[in-house]
């Protein structure tokens, strides 16, 4: 998180789920405006993956508002957590490989 503390991103939590349970869903926007939604699965070779939870690199806002409100209805213990960031990446993967 230091990382992202330099480079001045912004986070905010949309909504705070279930301490115990729940998804954690990043909404990134890049500096063009364009979405990204990611969510933290276990890959058994890889362990904590980020992926997006749609099949393009980049997504409108309105598509992306809609993902999220989609799986906030299938799982409303999600974590919501929107951040802009000029490169686009997300925050937590980084933190995720830093500290194997």
């Amino acid at each position: 998180m230091a990382e992202a503390n330099q480079e001045r991103v912004t986070m905010v939590l949309e909504h705070r789920g279930d301490n115990d349970r729940g998804a954690i869903l990043v909404k990134l926007e890049n500096s063009d405006g364009m979405m990204r939604v990611e969510a933290r699965h276990h890959d058994p070779d890889k362990g904590a993956v980020w992926a997006a939870i749609h099949h393009d690199d980049w997504i409108e806002s309105h598509i992306a508002t809609s993902l999220v409100e989609k799986q906030m209805q299938y799982d409303a213990d999600s974590w919501v957590v929107a951040i802009e960031t000029s490169r686009g990446t997300n925050p937590f993967a980084q933190y995720d490989r830093d500290h194997k």
